[in-house]
């Protein structure tokens, strides 16, 4: 599994679920979501930016860093 959501954190907002390329996350609003077929997953890390609450981690138990006003954009590399 690349990413699972934490059922504690998750306040079911759906945000995770509309912008998962793969649409393999589903659940009820104000309701914990989770990933139902984490074998699709393609490891994009969409569902984890998206995230108010930092519900979803990597398979390491990592929060995927959100990109925003604070961070240094000349360190992320552009094509």
């Amino acid at each position: 599994m690349a990413f699972f959501i934490i059922e504690e954190k998750c306040v079911g907002c759906t945000l995770c679920a509309k912008e998962c390329p793969m649409a393999i996350i589903e659940g009820e609003t104000k309701e914990p979501f989770r990933i139902f077929a984490a074998d699709e997953c393609i490891n994009c890390s969409l569902c984890a930016w998206v995230c108010p609450t930092e519900a979803i981690q990597n398979q390491f138990g990592e929060i995927v860093p959100k990109l925003n006003r604070e961070h240094d954009e000349s360190r992320w590399a552009t094509v």
